[in-house]
């Protein structure tokens, strides 16, 4: 198991892009379901002095059955500062029967500049931006990559925007497990934004970072309105 762990990271750092595949689960009231998948590629751009990076997530809902009742893709592109907190926002949502929507999003000096358009009908807002960083949900995901000494019982704070809104999130270790990976069983802290005797409402999330010194997020659960949605890695190139 070591020697693959050691394998495993030394990949990775072997350029200054990754691409991350997830196998995507929906478990619902009828039972449990492979969903599709989410391919998400992190760029950092070494040229430049403040490191900035890029993300760009793609998902698909591929089984037939949940297509039926959720269909849905979206993609993402996301300029982000060196903490993942991000600069500019791109999204796109195309749901079965339902017009594609688009949300565009710019942090300015003292506010977000944030656009919708639905159906060819565009709506401008600007929503005044917190003293602190601002991160979209993959932001905060992958943002552990630079955090230092994770430990049970540490807790992380941040103000997570959605959809021309912004809120806080307090996502704390409270345990650690071994997960089976393509690359073997990894270790893994547990961060989630509830305690473990909490019910978890729409947005709550639940991460599961590798234990060693790249912290990839290896499992994320998400509470939604239709389930809770699981992206399980299935490969890091």
């Amino acid at each position: 198991m070591k020697k693959t762990a050691i394998i495993f990271c030394f990949y990775i750092t072997l350029c200054l892009s990754q691409t991350y595949t997830y196998q995507t689960h929906l478990k619902t009231k009828l039972g449990s379901f492979h969903a599709g998948e989410n391919i998400i590629i992190v760029k950092t751009n070494s040229n430049d002095s403040n490191q900035r990076r890029t993300l760009i997530s793609q998902s698909t809902i591929t089984n037939k059955f949940i297509k039926s009742f959720y269909s849905i893709q979206d993609s993402m592109h996301i300029d982000l500062n060196y903490d993942f907190s991000f600069r500019t926002l791109y999204k796109s949502i195309q749901e079965k029967k339902k017009p594609l929507k688009i949300y565009n999003s710019k942090v300015m000096q003292d506010s977000i500049y944030y656009t919708k358009m639905i159906d060819s009908v565009i709506t401008q807002y600007n929503i005044v931006t917190p003293k602190n960083p601002v991160y979209d949900a993959m932001g905060i995901i992958f943002s552990f990559q630079n955090v230092e000494n994770l430990e049970i019982n540490n807790t992380y704070n941040f103000n997570e925007y959605r959809k021309g809104k912004i809120r806080e999130v307090n996502l704390s270790i409270h345990s650690e497990e071994l997960m089976q990976t393509p690359y073997g069983e990894i270790p893994c802290f547990i961060l989630s934004s509830t305690s473990p005797s909490e019910e978890r409402k729409k947005g709550d999330i639940k991460i599961w970072i590798s234990n060693d010194d790249k912290q990839i997020p290896i499992k994320i659960e998400n509470k939604t309105k239709n389930g809770i949605l699981t992206l399980l890695l299935e490969s890091v190139e």
